[in-house]
């Protein structure tokens, strides 16, 4: 089913990767930080104004650190983190619905979706 693009002030990914070797030593994994970087370096860069942030683990003994996932293709671990982006405006929403955020979209990763449902009159068919 294909949807339009429905502005929202909150969007919310799953998982946001970067390429960042360049800046990690051998072997080490990007940290949340990196990545809240990159994606406000990208967003500042693409012109879409909102408050980016690591979404966090509500409970249990990890509760409050950024919630990091891992894709794995061809035997390699691609690290990123669930991430937020907060305060958008209509049009800052759509484009970063249209382009969102980081890298490896055609693996499933810089998907947004709405940090609630839009109203059922909102959704287009």
């Amino acid at each position: 089913m294909v949807r339009e693009f429905v502005p929202a002030a909150v969007l919310r990914s799953r998982i946001v990767t970067y390429a960042l070797k360049h800046k990690l030593e051998a072997n080490a994994t990007p940290s949340a930080e990196l990545v809240l970087d990159s994606a406000r370096r990208e967003m500042k860069l693409a012109g879409i104004h909102g408050v980016v942030t690591a979404r966090t683990i509500p409970e249990g003994t990890r509760k409050g650190e950024p919630i990091r996932r891992v894709v794995r293709i061809c035997n390699r671990s691609i690290v990123g983190f669930a991430l937020q982006v907060a305060d958008l405006d209509p049009a800052s929403s759509i484009l970063l619905q249209s382009i969102g955020p980081g890298g490896k979209r055609h693996h499933g990763c810089g998907i947004s979706k709405f940090a609630v449902k839009p109203p059922a009159s909102a959704v287009g068919i």
